[in-house]
Order: C-alpha cells, then sequence, then structure tokens
C-alpha cells in the first residue's frame, strides 16, 4: 500500500501522531504513579480517608472537629471508588484507578462527539490528543484520587446522550447521569441548563423529560441526605462553598492566562472558526455552542472561587478540543481545504506549545520518595497514642493510628466566621473548631503533632512550648516526599508531649 503523496494528508497523519503520543505521555504517566503509597497532591491522602469513612459506614455530614470534617463535595465519587476498594484494598490504588479510568473514557467521549458531528475520525483523535496534552496546563490532575475525571466523564456521558436522543426514554437516561455528576461535583448545574435549553429548542417534550429527571433525582437525594444528617449535607455542600471569596484577578486571568495563555489555538478555532465550519449533522453547531456554553462558564466560576486551582480547567479543554476537533475534520472543497491545511497546522503548533515531555520525570515520584514515607510511617507508628496530623492524609492509617481532619476542611469551616453572623450554623461551627483547636494545644489532648514547618512562629507558640517538645526531623533528605502535584510543604517536624 503506497502511501499518498497528498501534502494534506501527510501534514494530518504527522499531527495525528503527534496527538496519539500526547496520549501515551499521558496513560504513561499515570500507569507510572498508580501505585505510590503516598499523596501526588496535598488533599489525595485525606480523600483516601474520606473512602476509608464511607466504607466504614461512620456518619460523614456531620459537625466539624478535629477529628473529622469533611471535604464540600458530594458522596459519588467515594462511592465508585469504595467499589473499587472493595476489590483491590484500601489505599490510594482505588481512587487513582477511577480517576484514570474515567479520564480514558472522556478521551474517547471527546473523539466519539465529534465522529459524530462530522462523520469522521481523524478529528477526533487530534481532539482527544489535544485533551491529553492539556494534562499539564490543568495542573497534572487527570489521575489522582480527586472527583474531576469521574465528574467530567458523567458530564459528557450526558452530553452524548442528549445529543443523539431519539426518544423520551434515552432523554430520561441522560438526566439520570447528569444527576449521577451532580452526585459527584455541584458544577453540574453549569451542564444541565444549556443542555436543557438546547434540548427544549429541539424537541420541548424531550427537553422536559432531560430537566424533569434531573431535577427530580437530584432534589429528591439532596432532600433525603440533608433531612437525614440534621442539615449539614446541606451546610458542607452549599452553603459553605456559597461563601468562599471571589479572587477580582481572575475575571480578566481566566481569559487571558488561562485559556489564551495555555490554549490559544483552541479558543481561537472554537470562536471564530467553529461557525464558519458546519459539520455533516444538522444543528451540530448549535450543540456544540451550547457544550462551550457548559464547559468554558463551569471551568470561569470554578476557577473565580478562592480555592479554585487548575484543574478548575479540565472541563473548559474537554469542549474547546471538541470544537477544535470539529473544525479540523469538517469536509468540503476549494478554499476549505486551505482553511483545513491552516487548521491542522495550528492544531500541531497547540500540540507543540502543551509539550511537556522535558518535565515527565518530575511528575512521576522516585525511590527516594517512597522511602523518605515509610521512613516517616515507621516513626509515627513508634509514638504511643494518638498523632495529629492534619496536613498529609492517609499517613496515619498507615502507621496504625486513627487519622484526624485535614488542615484544609477545616480552614474552610474556621473561616466562616468571617461570613457569619452570631447564631448562624456557620458561625457556630467556626467557633467551636477554633476553640477545640485551642482546647486540644493546652489540654495536652494528642500524643504528639506533626507539622510541615517549625512551630516556633505559630501563633500558639507559648501554648506549644509548654506542652510539646520538637523530637525530631521525620525526613531530612531535601527534594523528597513532596507532592508531584501542586507541589508544597511535607510533614516534617515531630513533636511530642512534654513529661510532667
Amino acid at each position: 500500500m503506497r502511501l499518498s503523496r497528498d501534502p494534506l494528508v501527510l501534514l494530518r497523519l504527522l499531527v495525528l501522531v503527534g496527538a496519539c503520543a500526547m496520549i501515551g505521555a499521558y496513560l504513561f504517566v499515570a500507569l507510572s504513579r498508580i501505585g505510590h503509597p503516598f499523596a501526588l497532591e496535598p488533599l489525595e491522602g485525606a480523600v483516601v480517608d474520606h473512602i476509608a469513612r464511607w466504607r466504614s459506614a461512620e456518619p460523614f455530614w456531620i459537625a466539624p472537629t478535629l477529628d473529622w470534617t469533611p471535604f464540600l463535595y458530594p458522596p459519588g465519587y467515594y462511592i465508585a471508588s469504595s467499589a473499587v476498594a472493595s476489590i483491590v484494598g484500601d489505599g490510594f490504588v482505588a481512587p487513582r484507578a477511577v480517576s484514570l479510568a474515567s479520564s480514558i473514557g472522556v478521551l474517547a467521549l471527546i473523539a466519539l462527539t465529534v465522529r459524530h458531528e462530522t462523520g469522521r475520525w481523524q478529528g477526533g483523535l487530534l481532539a482527544a490528543g489535544l485533551f491529553a496534552a492539556t494534562f499539564e496546563a490543568s495542573g497534572d490532575w487527570m489521575d489522582i484520587g480527586r472527583v474531576d475525571s469521574l465528574f467530567l466523564f458523567l458530564a459528557l456521558s450526558a452530553t452524548m446522550l442528549v445529543r443523539r436522543a431519539t426518544s423520551a426514554w434515552t432523554m430520561a437516561l441522560a438526566g439520570g447521569v447528569l444527576s449521577a455528576a451532580f452526585l459527584t461535583k455541584q458544577g453540574a448545574v453549569f451542564f444541565a441548563a444549556p443542555l436543557t435549553l438546547w434540548a427544549l429548542w429541539q424537541k420541548p417534550r424531550h427537553g422536559l423529560v432531560l430537566a424533569g429527571v434531573f431535577v427530580g433525582l437530584s432534589g429528591a437525594i439532596y432532600l433525603a441526605a440533608t433531612l437525614a444528617t440534621d442539615n449539614w449535607y446541606h451546610f458542607y455542600l452549599f452553603d459553605v462553598p456559597s461563601r468562599h471569596p471571589p479572587v477580582p484577578p481572575v475575571w480578566t486571568t481566566y481569559w487571558t492566562k488561562d485559556l489564551l495563555g495555555s490554549t490559544p489555538v483552541l479558543c481561537v478555532l472554537a470562536v471564530i472558526c467553529l461557525p464558519l465550519s458546519p459539520g455533516v449533522r444538522p444543528k451540530g453547531n448549535a450543540f456544540i455552542a451550547a457544550l462551550l456554553v457548559c464547559g468554558i462558564c463551569m471551568s470561569y466560576v470554578s476557577r473565580l472561587k478562592a480555592g479554585g486551582v487548575l484543574n478548575a480547567l479540565m472541563p473548559a479543554f474537554a469542549v474547546l478540543a471538541i470544537a477544535a476537533g470539529m473544525v479540523a475534520d469538517t469536509p468540503g472543497p476549494g478554499w476549505r481545504r486551505l482553511a483545513r491545511a491552516g487548521t491542522v497546522i495550528a492544531i500541531g503548533l497547540q500540540l507543540y506549545l502543551l509539550s511537556y515531555h522535558e518535565r515527565i520525570a518530575s511528575k512521576i515520584p522516585t525511590e527516594a520518595d517512597r522511602v523518605a514515607g515509610n521512613r516517616a510511617v515507621a516513626a509515627l507508628r513508634q509514638v504511643e497514642g494518638r498523632v495529629f496530623l492534619p496536613t498529609r492524609g492517609h499517613m496515619l492509617a498507615l502507621a496504625g493510628k486513627k487519622p484526624c481532619a485535614h488542615m484544609a476542611a477545616m480552614k474552610d469551616i474556621v473561616e466562616l466566621v468571617r461570613t457569619s453572623r452570631p447564631g448562624e450554623r456557620a458561625n457556630t461551627a467556626s467557633m467551636s473548631l477554633s476553640k477545640e483547636f485551642l482546647d486540644a494545644a493546652v489540654g495536652r489532648r494528642f500524643a504528639a503533632i506533626v507539622a510541615d514547618e517549625d512551630l516556633a512562629s505559630n501563633p500558639l507558640q507559648a501554648q506549644f512550648d509548654k506542652n510539646y517538645v520538637l523530637a525530631k526531623q521525620l525526613i531530612t533528605e531535601p527534594d523528597v516526599l513532596i507532592t508531584v502535584v501542586k507541589p508544597g510543604t511535607r510533614p516534617q517536624f515531630l513533636y511530642l508531649l512534654r513529661r510532667p
């Protein structure tokens, strides 16, 4: 079989190889670190603690304490990870396997969406490769034990069902999947609204079925969980997030830095070229436009809130990749051929700009990380009594100790005192948790405290000096056991309770 001499065919083949290489690079990183026994990201270990608590059937949404304060997410990811953990056991493998499988599903859905709109596979493969290439731009997040990949898989599954629905039953299934996405991350409402409007425009009856199933099922779960937990479910999932302050610079940096700075080609193709390049399916561009609104608006709102980091960009990058794939695969003679050649060249340039091949090693923990972590766990195991380690989840469980709440979860609650009035549950919970922390320091509640930094600069220094003494530095080697995703600090200083 002779290779075509058509320059456009050869060019597309070259770019397709680059897209496949980006998919391969992502899978290599993900598979290389799926079995690492310590956290890849500062909150990932606490997610493992959440999964263990869910499996143990202990009360989940309760008043915040030093022992347990849940994160601000629905239980969908914990349910899915618990199912996998029942097979592979506790630890990081189960949640990472859920995220990895979900991310592969996202790549497949992106390719299938473009294939459905254009009738061709090449643009779908390009789109999947483009999304895989955004792995670093979205914070190296796709495969770690966090909710984002599962949520995106469910949200895109719902959109695919909505687009292909030919009956009310299919639309009802889409509403159920969209509700599952909402049970995984509250941002599903940003997919539900545009998709419902599009469905109503296509066929009012179908739109009503979609909205009815989504609202009815999601509302029933919310109502049942809120009543069963004395309103704590609502408190953690809606009240606390609604009080997060906005980050004013993101009003503009989201567009100039997050999107245009990372994916300028995708933005140009989506905004300028897509309306001029209709696919083969009727009203396909209107659907892709609705999908762009879904992903870009969700990412924008997530980034605007304090605590919204690069992982919030994953929905935006996914829908931008779909739009770019559609443009690249639009058939047509004459001037469209020249336009397609320019599009393929631009996509090749985007793949090059997103390439992270020189930094792959930095994304994979080393044997030195594993050794240092095991040594720290061994030191914690030797402590007699409770240990307070609020910055690195799951390490206490590995040491056979009872886990404690993560500092990030407790910080969300403590800071509510700024946005709440006396008498409100938010204010009461904030004051109660702050008092418990102070009482623990004064009352010698823990046999040991592990800190990321020397407590000499802590506001409660006098109390710590009175009750605790620095015993040892758990990790002395430089640059080990620092999370490779969103690099931060590490648990280093072990303080033991002073003997009377």
